[in-house]
């Protein structure tokens, strides 16, 4: 269950990925050590059916792979910039973290945002609008757990006790 759910988040992030990051390669790591190596460029989706990962290219094509067989994800970056790179200024912060019952989630992007919660297996368990500045949210409705939280651009993680 817990490659499953490694798998599960490892698709969930891969347009992430290769949006935010400008990721080159997908790697799929087996279990006897070899290693696949594909271009992200022709990676269309990740699947997954009950036993296995099909990675479905643009050309139509797919490649199965039992996930028995597979000890991980991971992709590699090439991030270049022409020009120098700004500091990051976090627009988005949420404390306390970890937190019980709520967090407080500030919003200075400078116009209100769409907030997702997703539970460490990809699950979305929390989508509402907030307002720019500081908004109260209840967490009393997530259980104690790993949690990803997007707000416009931002992702954040979040542990809730």
């Amino acid at each position: 269950m817990r490659l499953l759910n490694t798998v599960l988040m490892a698709g969930l992030f891969i347009g992430m990925v290769a949006q935010s990051s400008k990721a080159q390669n997908l790697y799929i790591q087996k279990t006897d050590g070899s290693v696949v190596t594909e271009p992200l460029s022709s990676v269309a989706t990740l699947t997954f059916a009950t036993t296995d990962l099909n990675v479905n290219f643009a050309t139509g094509t797919t490649d199965v792979y039992a996930l028995s067989d597979i000890r991980k994800l991971y992709f590699t970056a090439n991030v270049t910039a022409d020009e120098p790179l700004e500091a990051n200024t976090q627009a988005c912060t949420i404390y306390p973290n970890p937190a019980k019952d709520h967090v407080v989630v500030n919003n200075e992007t400078g116009s209100s945002q769409l907030l997702r919660i997703y539970h460490y297996n990809g699950q979305l368990v929390m989508n509402q609008q907030v307002p720019e500045g500081k908004t109260t949210l209840s967490l009393c409705n997530l259980n104690p757990g790993f949690y990803l939280v997007q707000v416009g651009e931002f992702t954040l993680k979040l542990i809730r006790q």
